[in-house]
């Protein structure tokens, strides 16, 4: 196998040169008659599909094995975010007690998550394939073990999965065929982000996955990261002269009802609003019920970050961003 992808890579290298004009006298007798550019194309793709992390990742694996998965769209909820999508990330316990056999574990997720792995000292785990819509993370595993990380976000060459139902499931074992060559023995559908292959056992308290995967510095997500911010001096809760002040600065103080001498849009303006003192990453999970409005204060750069479902009211262009815009 080793000397097949060496003799396609120096193929490969030798149409190179032949293309820019570069040949040695060894590449013009490897390349005679030389190759067209569709054939060059062709070879460079079967070099990229040959060898990548895919391969790699099953080269290491022994032949005998048995392949189990496990997973579901999201695991139970913490209170971070581990990637740049603006959702919080979830977590799945794993636990493994499957002994006297070598075993692969493929786990899947749609959501960015964190994977806390366990295993008993007589379970042969020997390699670990986790996939999904956006970033995975895995904790808790003998680094001798090896690992795929495959990922839409991240563009696997390997494609990606996770663990649904009816035709979710169907391409998910369409999609671990394709990578391992076989199905799993069994599907585990997790439950609140748990999920045990073979008999249950009890394990000990870890650290957070928060300090473990290096997330320390992280910010907070939803209305614990909104919390962290005020404590910071970064925010502030708005009152209704703050958001007066913008309905006035943007000509809004004509259509609106005035109450007490103030204009205000609706109630609901002043149930989750904060004012912006200084720079700021927005929190992850700003969705639905955890939606806000933030006032950005003149002089104040535009906060960075996903906003999700919240509103943007800027001070300094008069600008507004998001669902409540048109309100």
């Amino acid at each position: 196998m080793l000397l097949f992808v060496n003799v396609l890579h120096a193929a490969y290298l030798g149409i190179v040169a032949s293309i820019e004009g570069r040949q040695t006298r060894d590449e013009q007798v490897l390349l005679n008659p030389p190759l067209s550019e569709t054939q060059h194309k062709q070879l460079k793709h079967a070099v990229h599909n040959l060898v990548n992390a895919c391969t790699v990742f099953v080269q290491k694996l022994p032949t005998d094995y048995v392949l189990y998965a496990g997973g579901s769209h999201q695991g139970h909820e913490l209170n971070y975010s581990i990637d740049q999508s603006g959702d919080v990330a979830t977590e799945f316990t794993v636990k493994i007690n499957i002994p006297n056999q070598p075993v692969v574990l493929a786990l899947g997720a749609y959501d960015a998550s964190v994977w806390r792995i366990y295993k008993t000292a007589n379970t042969d785990l020997v390699g670990v394939l986790v996939s999904g819509y956006e970033s995975q993370k895995v904790i808790g595993l003998d680094p001798k073990i090896p690992l795929l990380t495959a990922t839409y976000e991240e563009k696997s060459p390997c494609g990606y999965f996770y663990i649904g139902d009816g035709r979710i499931l169907d391409q998910a074992d369409k999609t671990l065929n394709a990578i391992l060559g076989k199905s799993p023995q069994l599907y585990y559908q997790a439950a609140d982000g748990q999920i045990v292959f073979g008999e249950p056992f009890e394990i000990s308290e870890f650290p957070s996955s928060r300090e473990i995967i290096g997330e320390v510095n992280a910010p907070l997500a939803g209305q614990l990261g909104i919390n962290a911010l005020i404590e910071a001096g970064a925010l502030r809760p708005a009152t209704v002269r703050d958001l007066n002040d913008y309905y006035e600065a943007t000509g809004l103080v004509n259509t609106k009802k005035r109450i007490n001498g103030l204009v205000s849009k609706t109630s609901v303006d002043l149930i989750k609003s904060y004012v912006v003192l200084k720079s700021i990453t927005i929190p992850a999970g700003l969705f639905g019920k955890n939606a806000v409005i933030f006032i950005v204060a003149k002089g104040v750069l535009y906060p960075l970050g996903n906003p999700g479902h919240s509103t943007i009211y800027d001070m300094n262009s008069l600008s507004c961003a998001g669902v409540w815009c048109e309100r």
